[in-house]
């Protein structure tokens, strides 16, 4: 997707306020409160990847639970 974690926070936070801008036309709402963030990648090391939704700044998480089941940045299923 991007070679840059800068290039993929500009891409995100583009298809973002895409999103936002769609969810307005037919009348929904994102709960900027509520969202989350999981970077999955291929590297070794972790990385961090901070977007910004609305008056929110969200940053990625090492794992999320999701319908009870935590997937973490290698998408390892626990």
């Amino acid at each position: 997707m991007a070679k840059h974690i800068d290039d993929l926070r500009l891409k995100c936070n583009d298809c973002i306020n895409g999103l936002q801008k769609w969810f307005a036309v037919v009348s929904l709402e994102l709960a900027e409160q509520k969202t989350e963030v999981l970077l999955i990648s291929t590297r070794k090391v972790e990385e961090r990847l901070t977007l910004t939704i609305g008056e929110c700044e969200i940053t990625s998480q090492p794992q999320l639970k999701y319908l009870g089941v935590i997937l973490d940045y290698k998408l390892k299923f626990k």
